[in-house]
């Protein structure tokens, strides 16, 4: 099945996943591979282990950053 979108520009992203070596440390991540850390940046169970960037757990927005458009009905 075949979709078309209009858009001005349009980018798929596969889903990420850690790194293998890290996500082997046991309590260090989340099952996708990701650091779990505090809001410090600091891993709640390896205390001297501090992450930043990509690589890092971060929990689910609780609301959308940009407004969803309502659906109109059919004319």
């Amino acid at each position: 099945q075949e979709h078309r979108i209009p858009s001005k520009f349009s980018m798929m992203m596969p889903a990420f996943k850690g790194v293998d070596a890290v996500a082997a440390v046991e309590g260090l991540c989340n099952p996708r591979g990701f650091v779990l850390i505090d809001k410090h940046q600091r891993s709640p169970k390896y205390h001297n282990i501090f992450s930043a960037g990509v690589c890092v757990a971060i929990p689910p927005s609780k609301r959308p950053r940009c407004p969803r458009a309502r659906p109109r009905p059919a004319t």
